[in-house]
């Protein structure tokens, strides 16, 4: 839905690949400005295909032209809905962030959950300013719910709240792989047996509830030992307790 600034389209003259360059925007704390670093991608190795909106995309990329053969990182692509067009963390950084604490230092389960390298909403020009891609999403009944932490306590009564739709990139380590670029069965139930075992240990030290499994969500990492299942998409989790939002079309695929 309309032309994307950040991610430019090129074709290597060398060879004759084509490429994107993808740009990670970031706020200079001390100044306020607007600066981005760009990544460099000739794969796109995943999507979470949505009917109403722009698709989520996964590309493995790298800092350089040169090594894009050998690429570092996993960028996520992605619309999300968020409760106000701030560039503060997503429900899914927050709940990243709380679980790699956590999960931290030697902790066998380190690995298993997406390890986030940077974050941040995309930024377009418009009039000679840098302004947040986001926008208030003309499906307003579906976007706007009532929260029951949001509650006054005077009356008792539920408060609306309003979500706009946020493009932002969020950039990984890398290897991780869909579970359908797997060799073979036996990789396949490897990569799922890790990411239930993260799914639970989630749970019980963190109580965060994951609200969105898919074969989008179950990735894997090659070990010089095999795979190991990797635990992503926190896009809905929510803490046990609590009402979730439902504010996108989870994945078609969910299980």
């Amino acid at each position: 839905l309309g032309f994307d600034p950040s991610i430019r389209y090129f074709v290597d003259r060398n060879v004759g690949d084509p490429y994107l360059e993808i740009d990670i925007h970031k706020v200079d704390e001390s100044t306020g400005k607007v600066g981005h670093c760009t990544y460099y991608s000739k794969w796109c190795i995943g999507a979470a295909d949505c009917l109403t909106g722009r698709h989520t995309r996964y590309s493995a990329a790298s800092t350089t032209l040169e090594l894009m053969d050998t690429p570092g990182f996993l960028i996520k692509d992605m619309w999300t809905i968020t409760s106000s067009s701030s560039a503060s963390d997503t429900r899914e950084i927050s709940f990243l962030k709380a679980l790699q604490e956590v999960f931290s230092g030697t902790d066998k389960l380190k690995d298993s959950f997406s390890q986030f390298v940077s974050t941040g909403p995309v930024y377009v020009n418009q009039g000679g300013m840098l302004i947040l891609d986001s926008t208030a999403s003309v499906f307003v009944g579906l976007l706007s719910t009532t929260h029951g932490e949001t509650k006054d306590s005077s009356d008792n009564q539920g408060s609306s709240t309003s979500y706009v739709c946020q493009h932002r990139h969020t950039v990984s380590e890398w290897p991780r792989n869909m579970i359908s670029a797997a060799d073979n069965p036996n990789q396949v139930i490897i990569a799922i047996t890790n990411a239930m075992v993260a799914l639970n240990a989630a749970y019980t030290k963190c109580k965060i509830l994951h609200g969105n499994l898919s074969n989008q969500a179950i990735q894997f990492q090659r070990t010089a030992n095999g795979v190991r299942g990797v635990l992503a998409d926190f896009d809905y989790a929510s803490y046990a307790g609590t009402s979730p939002d439902a504010t996108r079309a989870k994945a078609p695929e969910m299980m």
